[in-house]
């Protein structure tokens, strides 16, 4: 009876534990992978430095950690920066990943800048880089079902009215 119990308890953990081993070992290259997928779908361009797995840094999801994350407009060499910032968690369920499905479930922004634009015309420096490509593959799917900033200092600017 114990032993039944002993593997009922201990074949999870094992499962689960070498789950988080394959994530740690290939979440490099996943995040590589998909910056690559979004810098092509998209106008806008994201550049991140590196990447570890967090396994309590947006519980409950398992996060990858991205440091140094930076978000441009354009893909052109003087784009103005949407977003600058250390950190960001991005949050995945369990279950998708051993599925292969990275849907992003939660991010966590931490430190850094955010800057807004409203161009003359009436649009965002947002839209402007979320703005799709014809080589738009949409193999990332995006499910928020939380966002939290910490330490994000927000700015905004109105082009056509010099607001800033």
């Amino acid at each position: 009876m114990k032993r039944i119990v002993l593997i009922t308890i201990a074949l999870p953990i094992i499962l689960v534990s070498c789950l988080l081993l394959y994530i740690q070992a290939n979440q490099a290259s996943i995040i590589q992978d998909e910056i690559a997928n979004l810098n092509k779908g998209y106008k806008g361009l994201v550049k991140v430095g590196k990447s570890k797995l967090s396994v309590f840094g947006n519980f409950p999801h398992i996060s990858i950690k991205i440091d140094d994350v930076r978000i441009y407009e354009t893909k052109e060499d003087n784009a103005s920066s949407i977003m600058d910032v250390q950190d960001i968690y991005v949050g995945f369920s369990l279950i998708d990943i051993i599925s292969g499905n990275y849907n992003i479930k939660s991010l966590l922004v931490e430190d850094g800048i955010f800057n807004i634009v409203i161009h003359a015309n009436n649009t965002t420096n947002i839209q402007n880089a979320l703005a799709t490509t014809t080589e738009n593959e949409g193999s990332t799917n995006i499910h928020l079902k939380k966002i939290k900033l910490r330490n994000l200092d927000i700015h905004k600017l109105d082009e056509a009215t010099k607001t800033d």
